[in-house]
C-alpha cells in the first residue's frame, strides 16, 4: 500500500486530498466536533492543512500529535507555521503548546492516517501503535480514517489491540461503520 501511495504525483496527491478534504469537513461528525485531533501530513499521506483550515474557520481548536518515545499526545495549535520538524522530520507542535485534554461535553474527533481501510472500519496503521494507545485512553472520541481510494480494501489484518474507525472517508465515498 505504502509503494502504490508513493507513485502518486505531488499533483494527484493535492487534488485528491482536497475531494477528501471536501468530504471530510461536510460529514457529521466533523461538523458536530469542536475539538478536531489530527495528523499532520507527512510525505504522499492525504494532506491535511485543508482540513485544519476548515476547522479553524469553523472556530474549532485543533490539535495535531508530538510523539515522545513511545507514546503520542496532542497538543493545540493556531498557526501551521508553529509546527516544527520532530519524530522522523514529521511536522509537530512547539514545546510550548498546550496539551489536549477531554472535557466531558464537547464533542471531539480525531483523523487518523492509515496504509488501508476495510469495510468494518479496521485500519492498518504504520506498526507504532500510538495512534491506538492514544485512543485507548481516549474512548470517546469519534475516530474518522482518511486515505485514497485504492487503500480501501476487502479486509485488513488486526489484532485486540486495534481500534477501528467509525468513519472512512476518500475522495470516492464516505462509510459510515
Amino acid at each position: 500500500m505504502k509503494a502504490l501511495r508513493d507513485r502518486l504525483s505531488y499533483e494527484e496527491v493535492l487534488d485528491l486530498s482536497q475531494m477528501i478534504t471536501e468530504k471530510a469537513v461536510s460529514c457529521y461528525e466533523f461538523l458536530e466536533a469542536e475539538d478536531i485531533l489530527v495528523y499532520m501530513h507527512y510525505q504522499n499521506e492525504v494532506r491535511t492543512d485543508g482540513i485544519i483550515a476548515y476547522a479553524w474557520m469553523m472556530k474549532k481548536r485543533v490539535f495535531v500529535p508530538r510523539v515522545k518515545e513511545h507514546t503520542m499526545d496532542f497538543y493545540e495549535i493556531h498557526d501551521l507555521k508553529e509546527c516544527e520538524p520532530g519524530y522522523m522530520g514529521i511536522p509537530e507542535p512547539p514545546l510550548c503548546a498546550s496539551p489536549y485534554s477531554f472535557k466531558e461535553g464537547r464533542d471531539a474527533l480525531m483523523i487518523l492516517p492509515g496504509l488501508a481501510f476495510d469495510k468494518k472500519g479496521g485500519r492498518l496503521g504504520y506498526g507504532g501503535g500510538f495512534y491506538d494507545r492514544f485512543l485507548e485512553s481516549h474512548p470517546s472520541l469519534t475516530k474518522m480514517g482518511i486515505g485514497f481510494a485504492f487503500q480501501c480494501i476487502e479486509e485488513v489484518p488486526v489484532n485486540t489491540q486495534d481500534i477501528n474507525m467509525d468513519v472512512i472517508v476518500t475522495e470516492e465515498k464516505t462509510c459510515i461503520i
